[in-house]
C-alpha cells in the first residue's frame, strides 16, 4: 500500500524504521513520548517531518518491513523469481490454534485500543479496508478515498487500476486460507461462531 502512495504521490520510499509495529512495549514507548498537552495532532506532523526534511523529493513514506533473512518483503513486478519464492513461502503454513482466540482478542482489544487513543488526541484518521484496495477488481474508489484524505496524489477521476498496479508491488498472497493454511479444518472449527469468524475467506 505505502509504496503505491509514495509512488503516486512524489517518488520512491528509502528505509524507515516502522511505527508503531515492532511490538506493544515499543508501541506502548512510542506514544508515551508524544507531549502530554498536544491533543490536536501536530505531534505527528512533527514526527513526520523530522524523516521528510532528510529525503525531501519524496511525497509519502513507507513504513518498511522487516526483511527475512532468505525471502524477500516484498517482490518487484515481473520478478518472477521473487514471486514464486513468496508464492511458495505463503502456502501450507500451519496456524497454532490452541491460544489462536486469545489472541486474536489481545490483537483486537490492541486495535480498538489505538483508535480511540487516535480519536481522543483528535489526530485526524481514516479507516481503509485491504480487500477494498486490492481485491475489488476496477474499482479504485478506495484508493481514491486515501488520496483525497492526505490531500495529495491523482484525484479520483485520473486514477487508473493501471497507475495503482504498475505504482505497486508484485501480488505474492493467495487470498484464500484453505490454500495459505494447512490446517485451515481446524482453524475453522475455532472460529466458527465467534466474533472473528467474519476473519475466514
Amino acid at each position: 500500500m505505502f509504496q503505491v502512495l509514495s509512488k503516486l504521490t512524489g517518488s520512491n520510499n528509502h528505509h524507515l524504521l516502522e511505527y508503531t509495529g515492532g511490538g506493544t512495549e515499543v508501541s506502548k514507548r512510542f506514544f508515551q513520548s508524544i507531549p502530554p498537552k498536544d491533543v490536536n495532532g501536530n505531534w505527528i506532523v512533527k514526527f513526520m517531518c523530522w524523516q521528510q526534511h532528510e529525503w525531501p523529493d519524496l511525497g509519502v513514506h513507507q513504513f518498511t518491513h522487516r526483511r527475512n533473512e532468505t525471502i524477500d518483503a516484498h517482490c518487484q513486478v515481473g520478478d518472477e523469481e521473487c514471486i514464486q519464492k513468496q508464492m511458495k513461502a505463503g502456502a501450507g503454513i500451519e496456524l497454532p490454534t490452541r491460544r489462536l482466540l486469545k489472541e486474536l482478542k489481545v490483537l483486537n482489544d490492541m486495535e480498538q485500543r489505538t483508535d480511540r487513543l487516535l480519536a481522543d488526541m483528535k489526530v485526524p484518521t481514516i479507516h481503509i479496508s485491504y480487500e477494498k484496495l486490492f481485491l475489488v477488481g476496477n474499482d479504485t474508489s478506495e484508493w481514491a478515498r486515501v488520496f483525497d484524505f492526505l490531500g495529495v496524489g491523482p484525484s479520483k477521476e485520473e486514477l487508473t487500476v493501471d497507475a495503482i498496479k504498475k505504482a505497486g508491488h508484485a501480488a505474492t498472497s493467495v487470498p484464500f486460507h484453505n490454500t495459505t493454511l494447512s490446517n485451515y479444518a481446524e482453524v475453522r472449527e475455532v472460529l466458527l461462531g465467534t466474533e472473528f469468524e467474519r476473519l475466514l475467506h
